[in-house]
């Protein structure tokens, strides 16, 4: 019986397996089919100059300007053949010059173009075409040439060998022009593959055609025709995620294993939990170009996700997960994240969520096992992120920077710029919030948005405040068409404003790129953080955002409930109705102070002896309870301590863990209790306990 043959090609990532085509060699094999997938990443890396530090260096540059289209453009005489090529290549040197690296840039993509000929020559000779039927290849963003090329090569040594291509780059007319512009491709497959893929490979193996079937793009042949007509079938969706099979990937790990890559990253597990995105369904954000024609949201149940998750770990032996979908179901939080937190498998879990969390949820993620989080903040201003359609607001980002940071999570996010209708007076306040931010991870790039394809602002583009659009610069050095094929293969578009001020874009830039490279810096020195100490009648601030010596800040009573109260987003004015209303108790917040002396009353008095002790920074300031709401809330934004936007306020300092003291060991921890025994044997008077500090 003749075999199917998978492909996943460069530039495709290392680190992890490819998630679809091992879903789908995993359904094949169930249905009898010998399927097999050869990770030819891997095999163009080993193609590349020099040993493989430098080769996974070269690999990882072209992976990461992947704006710039170098991966597809080491493919281009392959493709195209040498003559066209010349004239591409022309154009694609060009557009390199004008970057700061552009030498190294140059030097990368000329060794890899160097290495595309014996690469698609071993690849091909490799494999005994004449046992495949079928070839199917998985195409990204960075991969299409690539993809082509093989297909290619693998249809000059066999006819008759069926090519179907997929993957998310081959959506909308993507697909349909590359299969009316590339012979070697036989149908392209849409949407989700699993609905239709063991008809479409039954079909093929039976020398049936594939016309009829859901998701599939096929030619219409015609006698003495000259043009290239196509049939299109709607895909049709997977409304029950547990059938989907779990994904089979022995392929990547046999080809992982045994080279020395372990020794420079270590590979992770993608999981799929859902599909779609559900708010995406409710409200597109203007720039996403994700999910396609697939936005329905769909997801897993627990009990399937938790069954997946046991069964990868204990066939592959690793804990390091990454999930794959575009947001977390929120059913989760009631159901699979508990779970996960009680079952403690030590995991690593890279996630996509919306940045409104509450602080309980930020705190499940963590249990559970989520260490990576990608929240879709992409701003500091309200004004741009409802100009996105983000449905969160700068106070609600900055809320989950804090929790995450108590928790030690690592937050991906990038502050995207350039939306039709952005002012400068948006963007004018953002340097002074990110210095006042400095303790919170930081945003790891400052991007101008694009129009993709699938986005409202590709196509919605008028409505949104664009005067135009094109495709990327990009692909003119990629293939040698009109603008309006180009404008069929494309997924990254150019823009033109209707309405802008021609500087406004450099000014953003101007401003941000230094404020955001000091954040980077500050944070990842450990030089800049924000935090609190909380007890029952005060709270201690120690702040070291700035250069120079440290500052304390000391809250009393009522003060100190107002900066705990206010440590999730609180209206103003409930902010001093919670504060005035403390008036009515002050009694009873002496008692509660007298009874309640915890870890956190030791780890304040350390801090203040030690800050005295040592001379460090100025003396601690002290808000005190005696002062009326207004001016509290006066004080503690003067000092950075808030922050507030319009009528709204957020504490900015992160909890402390009591247990967390800069000096550990023996010694200093007898001489932490030291400095609190006086208050703890008053104690023995109250409740008739005896303290002996040990």
């Amino acid at each position: 019986m003749k075999r199917i043959q998978l492909i996943y090609p460069p530039f495709g990532a290392l680190s992890f397996p490819s998630i679809g085509l091992s879903i789908l060699k995993a359904q094949l094999v169930a249905l009898g089919h010998d399927c097999r997938i050869s990770y030819l990443n891997f095999a163009f890396l080993d193609h590349l100059p020099g040993d493989l530090v430098e080769q996974l260096v070269c690999f990882d540059l072209i992976t990461r300007r992947n704006e710039l289209g170098m991966g597809d453009w080491a493919f281009v005489e392959a493709v195209h053949g040498a003559d066209i090529a010349r004239t591409l290549d022309d154009r694609f040197w060009q557009s390199l010059a004008d970057h700061d690296d552009a030498g190294r840039l140059m030097d990368v993509c000329a060794a890899a173009r160097e290495a595309v000929e014996p690469f698609l020559n071993e690849s091909v000779n490799t494999i005994d075409w004449s046992e495949v039927a079928v070839l199917g290849l998985h195409s990204i963003f960075n991969q299409t040439l690539a993809s082509i090329a093989i297909a290619q090569r693998a249809k000059a040594v066999n006819p008759s060998l069926v090519v179907l291509f997929g993957g998310p780059s081959m959506q909308g007319e993507v697909g349909e022009e590359v299969l009316r512009s590339f012979a070697a491709v036989d149908y392209v497959v849409q949407g989700e593959a699993e609905t239709v893929i063991g008809k479409a490979i039954g079909h093929a193996m039976a020398g049936e055609d594939l016309a009829d079937l859901p998701g599939v793009i096929s030619r219409i042949a015609e006698a003495g025709g000259t043009s290239v007509k196509l049939r299109t079938v709607p895909p049709v969706l997977v409304e029950d995620m547990d059938s989907v099979p779990l994904p089979d990937y022995s392929d990547y790990f046999d080809r992982f294993d045994g080279h020395g890559y372990e020794a420079h990253f270590k590979p992770f597990i993608p999981i799929e939990n859902a599909r779609g995105c559900w708010w995406g369904a409710k409200q597109h954000c203007t720039f996403c170009g994700l999910n396609g024609e697939t936005m329905k949201f769909r997801s897993k149940s627990a009990s399937r996700v938790l069954d997946d998750i046991e069964r990868l770990i204990a066939r592959h032996g690793l804990r390091d997960l990454t999930c794959v979908d575009s947001i977390l179901d929120p059913s989760y939080f009631r159901t699979l994240l508990p779970e996960l937190a009680r079952r403690r498998l030590d995991l690593s879990i890279f996630y996509e969520v919306k940045a409104n969390l509450n602080r309980e949820q930020v705190t499940l993620l963590a249990d559970a096992g989520v260490r990576l989080l990608q929240p879709g903040l992409e701003h500091l201003s309200t004004e741009v992120l409802q100009l996105m359609r983000k449905g969160t607001s700068f106070l609600q980002n900055v809320q989950f920077l804090k929790w995450a940071q108590e928790r030690r999570l690592t937050v991906f996010w990038s502050v995207l710029y350039g939306f039709p209708g952005e002012e400068w007076q948006y963007y004018e306040p953002l340097p002074a919030r990110m210095r006042m931010l400095s303790h919170l991870f930081p945003p790891k790039a400052l991007v101008q948005v694009r129009a993709d394809r699938f986005s409202p602002l590709h196509a919605d583009w008028r409505a949104l405040g664009l005067a135009a659009i094109r495709p990327g610069s990009g692909y003119r050095h990629l293939y040698p068409f009109d603008d309006a094929r180009l404008a069929r293969l494309a997924y990254h578009f150019d823009y033109d404003y209707a309405d802008r001020p021609s500087d406004l874009n450099g000014r953003i830039q101007a401003a941000l790129q230094p404020a955001i490279d000091a954040w980077n810096q500050s944070y990842f020195a450990g030089a800049a953080t924000l935090e609190v100490w909380s007890s029952p009648s005060r709270v201690l601030i120690r702040d070291r955002r700035q250069e120079g010596p440290e500052r304390l800040f000391v809250l009393e009573e009522r003060a100190a409930e107002l900066y705990r109260w206010c440590d999730c987003v609180r209206g103003r004015r409930s902010a001093l109705a919670f504060y005035d209303g403390q008036l009515q108790r002050p009694g009873q917040m002496a008692l509660d102070a007298y009874l309640r002396i915890t870890d956190d009353d030791l780890a304040i008095d350390a801090v203040l002896a030690a800050n005295s002790a040592a001379a460090l920074g100025r003396p601690s300031k002290t808000l005190p309870a005696s002062v009326d709401a207004e001016t509290a809330l006066q004080w503690l934004e003067n000092r950075g301590l808030i922050a507030r936007e319009g009528d709204r306020i957020l504490a900015l300092a992160c909890r402390r863990d009591p247990l967390r003291h800069d000096r550990t060991d023996a010694a200093d921890l007898r001489d932490l209790v030291n400095m609190s025994a006086t208050r703890r044997l008053q104690l023995e008077g109250v409740e008739g306990l005896l303290v002996t500090p040990d």
